[in-house]
């Protein structure tokens, strides 16, 4: 069932439910992504208006989301239509939740982007560690022949050989 909008308000309709003891309200927001409420009616209408079968979720407030409407020749065979079609689980999505699914891909693939990014710079700072751990090696030892040479020096103008001294230095 199937309201059209009065003094500019917005349309609306319920689902009846097979077993459920309410009837499940929408609005147009609720239909599913990339249909709106002139289409769906006209779509409605070409299979021969109410009852039709539909697709849809319960959101969280109980309303009936991403309403989207069925062949009726699945009627017989709800379950085997339902897994010959999986577009249709992405067509009861409502535009919020397409928005939605879309900004956590981005968020996930820029996620993904800068781990990579944060790998790639661990990668350069442990290489750029490395070459600088070997040339404080160097430094290291370049001290150390400095403080031998310099020992020997000392040890030479100690002992008056100042020719051998003056060599070193």
């Amino acid at each position: 069932l199937i309201s059209e909008p009065k003094n500019g308000g917005q349309p609306f309709g319920f689902i009846e439910a097979e077993g459920a003891d309410d009837d499940i309200w929408f609005g147009e927001h609720l239909l599913g992504a990339g249909h709106d409420w002139s289409s769906f009616a006209a779509r409605l209408e070409a299979q021969g208006g109410t009852p039709a079968l539909v697709a849809f979720r319960l959101d969280s407030k109980g309303r009936g989301s991403g309403i989207v409407l069925i062949d009726p020749a699945a009627k017989s065979d709800f379950a085997s239509y339902m897994a010959a079609h999986p577009e249709l689980e992405k067509e009861t999505l409502t535009e919020k939740e397409v928005a939605y699914l879309s900004r956590q891909e981005q968020k996930e693939a820029r996620k993904a982007n800068e781990e990579a990014e944060s790998k790639e710079r661990d990668e350069l700072y442990t290489r750029l560690n490395e070459k600088e751990d070997e040339l404080r090696a160097k430094i290291d030892e370049m001290y150390k022949k400095r403080e031998m040479l310099k020992r020997q020096m000392n040890e030479l103008r100690d002992q008056k050989q100042w020719t051998e001294a003056n060599a070193i230095q």
